[in-house]
């Protein structure tokens, strides 16, 4: 989603996932526990959803986690929906003793990221090969949709961890440069038009 700014459009996360990479990581994580009655399914479900768009990480059933600095949205989620009553919310530089790497591990499915990741690299290095082939006009603006709900997709599936968290073998850099690229050779066709 693309929000207002004082300055205008405030680019989303996923289409500059470089700025999240590149913060520096305070070596803290944000632990989140909650416990919600049976009878509550669709809140916790809806929960659920809601801390996935926050990119946290999931422990366990009841535990998230996340490298960053959730502290406001904790506090937006104690004044609208009452949490403190289910919740607590903790700072810590180790969780049960675990590396960092580990809890990397454990909150985020790498393994499924890197699978529509690569699929993503893969179609659109052979696509921009075929853009830089030439492309009949008509399918121009139909690529350039197509390939940015493709990226788009992918991205907000990935945790955008800081650099210094990212497992060996994390696809979401070269995603990236493969976007890049790709908008490269559109605006060059574009230029030929």
């Amino acid at each position: 989603m693309i929000a207002l700014s004082g300055r205008g459009y405030a680019v989303p996360d996923e289409l500059r996932p470089d700025r999240m990479w590149n913060k520096r990581w305070d070596g803290l994580w944000r632990v989140l526990v909650y416990d919600i009655e049976e009878s509550e399914r669709g809140f916790r479900n809806g929960l659920r959803k809601y801390l996935r768009q926050l990119r946290m990480g999931y422990l366990q059933q009841s535990v998230w986690v996340s490298p960053r600095d959730i502290r406001p949205v904790y506090a937006d989620l104690q004044a609208t929906l009452n949490v403190e009553s289910i919740s607590y919310l903790f700072e810590c530089r180790t969780v049960l003793s675990r590396k960092s790497h580990d809890i990397v591990h454990e909150g985020w499915d790498f393994n499924r990221l890197n699978e529509s990741q690569k699929a993503y690299i893969e179609e659109w290095l052979n696509r921009r090969e075929k853009l830089r082939a030439g492309l009949p006009d008509a399918e121009f603006g139909s690529l350039i949709r197509e390939e940015m709900l493709h990226f788009t997709a992918v991205m907000r599936e990935d945790p955008l961890l800081p650099r210094e968290l990212l497992p060996d073998g994390s696809l979401g850099m070269k995603a990236y440069a493969v976007h890049q690229a790709f908008t490269k050779t559109v605006l060059e066709y574009a230029g030929r038009l």
